[in-house]
């Protein structure tokens, strides 16, 4: 939306992106994949920002959330047998809110 996210425990987001692939491999889930690295494998940080350009606006980010996000969310929560309920429903935005 035109600005950097600086807050709000977004920013730094250390993601491992770079990696050699017989030192790590990717993990099973479908979502908020992560790479897992190999025992005695070396990670090190790189300085800067790595700009990640994901939306163009509030319009693609919904349809990304409602086409892609939210069916792969509820198929992992499934595998993972975790249920949900209005209660919860209700509960996690604000929950979310009040964490960052």
């Amino acid at each position: 939306m035109g600005r950097w996210i600086r807050g709000g425990g977004w920013y730094p987001d250390y993601q491992l992106r770079l990696f050699h692939r017989s030192h790590g491999r990717w993990g099973p889930r479908l979502i908020h994949e992560s790479v897992k690295m190999n025992e005695g494998a070396r990670v090190e940080t790189l300085k800067g920002d790595l700009l990640h350009y994901t939306v163009r606006d509030a319009a693609d980010h919904r349809r990304a959330i409602e086409e892609r996000y939210a069916p792969l969310g509820a198929r992992q929560m499934y595998r993972e047998g975790k249920r949900s309920s209005v209660l919860g429903w209700a509960t996690a935005g604000p929950a979310a809110f009040v964490r960052s």
